[in-house]
């Protein structure tokens, strides 16, 4: 519970202060401004995803399983994962030095005469953040929880500030450089706070015990590899949203990814500790486990987005100014998405507690192959609006197929039905901005009513 608490405090307030810091940097770099550093920050996260090789779904599973383990096997396994995420990052920068360089035309509102130094910006914050998530990860493992909240409550705050501070003083250039010296000062001071692990700086050599290591990727490729496609199939049609529709559409879903963070405080303060929490439990109880915090993730999360729909197109013209006002259609969608997904993570959590990886494996990436299908086609077509099919689909094809196969294992037969229904009512609402207004309150007020019955059985829990 104390472990839940410091998660929770660290992500809504580290979330709180960077929502603020966020809104002045995007009243400083303006739409294509903002659509570049949200490119920025799109290829950090993928190269992150893609470099980590399934290494922290692996420490955790090595690491929170039934039987307890000595520090020195938590040591061991810890230095392997950190000896092997040398070579994986190696083998990733190339890649992606590649792409950088094929679709450098996005940076061009940087600097003409410095694209090259931005692509050493660029890789250099990326390695950065790639070791700097796994030390995270270990750290939370060790029961680090104080330190661990920092990484939302605080990091994450000054390497905003430092962006907001280098656009006012050298525009996007020093935005962008801001935050990679921030970055690479995060990871230096987690490499002193880890010195206990007695890690080498570099060791390329994976010849030695080499079990373990190979242990290790196992335990996390499933996942792994899940999550590097949905990760590299998402970059390349961002970017393509860039050089078809134009830099400021990339911009106007920076402000949708900004507004979700409100969204996803709660999922991702309880997601880590349900997981570890399911790994311990009963094959016959997981379920059991699972459902109220799915009722609680769900249904509130819908709850929360109508009461936004009825207020987001004054907030979004007070917060970021009449420049964005073109961002309150995806802003809905993505929030829409990202409750979704929130209800998937907790959905495929059995799943992965126990180890069963083939059907979570099939069904991600089948729905991560049919969304880069999607946008390929449309995003040419249809812009900006393209990518939010892809990305609805995306969420909504995971959720739709879990929901099914798990809905004769729910204690609430009706649970699972009614909330697909209120998602389907409410991604309608989310898309349409031209429906009359007493349809859209008749709408809201059914799928309102059906959620707080949703609701209902966790009075006792809630208040």
């Amino acid at each position: 519970m104390t472990a839940s608490l410091h998660l929770l405090s660290g992500s809504a307030l580290g979330r709180g202060f960077s929502f603020l810091i966020n809104l002045l940097l995007s009243r400083a770099l303006g739409p294509t401004g903002l659509g570049v550093f949200n490119l920025f920050l799109a290829t950090i996260q993928t190269f992150e995803i893609t470099s980590q090789g399934g290494l922290d779904y692996g420490l955790s599973c090595k690491l929170v399983d039934t039987k307890p383990q000595s520090d020195d096997y938590l040591k061991n396994q810890s230095l392997q994962a950190l000896k092997l995420l040398n070579v994986f990052i190696l083998i990733a920068v190339i890649p992606f030095a590649i792409w950088l360089f094929i679709n450098r035309g996005v940076l061009v509102p940087i600097s003409k005469e410095f694209i090259l130094i931005s692509f050493g910006v660029i890789i250099i914050t990326c390695i950065c953040e790639s070791f700097a998530s796994l030390r995270w990860q270990i750290l939370l493992l060790w029961g680090q929880t104080k330190l661990y909240a920092l990484r939302q409550g605080v990091l994450l705050p000054i390497k905003l500030i430092a962006a907001y501070l280098g656009a006012v003083i050298a525009g996007l250039a020093g935005s962008m450089s801001a935050y990679a010296l921030i970055t690479a000062l995060q990871n230096w001071w987690l490499t002193k706070k880890l010195a206990f692990l007695n890690a080498p700086p570099l060791n390329l050599d994976i010849t030695k015990d080499l079990g373990t290591k190979v242990s290790l990727i196992m335990a996390g490729f499933p996942l792994y590899m899940t999550n590097t496609i949905s990760a590299l199939v998402f970059l390349p049609l961002l970017g393509t949203v860039a050089l078809d529709a134009g830099l400021d559409d990339v911009g106007y879903l920076r402000i949708g990814q900004l507004i979700v963070q409100a969204f996803t405080i709660l999922p991702a303060a309880i997601l880590p500790n349900l997981f570890i929490k399911l790994r311990q439990t009963k094959d016959s109880d997981v379920l059991d486990q699972t459902e109220p915090t799915l009722r609680l993730i769900w249904c509130g999360g819908l709850l929360i987005l109508l009461a936004y729909l009825t207020i987001d197109q004054k907030l979004i013209t007070l917060l970021f100014g009449k420049s964005f006002i073109q961002s309150i259609q995806p802003t809905r969608i993505l929030i829409m998405c990202s409750v979704l997904d929130s209800a998937n993570q907790i959905l495929h959590s059995p799943l992965l507690a126990k180890r069963q990886i083939l059907f979570f494996t099939l069904t991600q990436n089948g729905a991560a192959l049919l969304a880069a299908i999607i946008g390929f086609f449309m995003i040419p077509l249809s812009g900006l609006s393209g990518y939010l099919i892809a990305k609805l689909t995306f969420s909504w094809i995971p959720v739709m197929i879990y929901c099914f196969s798990f809905y004769t294992k729910f204690s609430s037969k009706l649970l699972l039905p009614l909330l697909i229904a209120s998602s389907a009512g409410i991604t309608y609402l989310c898309w349409s901005s031209d429906i009359n207004y007493l349809p859209a309150i008749c709408i809201s007020m059914v799928i309102g009513l059906a959620l707080m019955i949703g609701l209902y059985p966790l009075r006792k829990t809630l208040i």
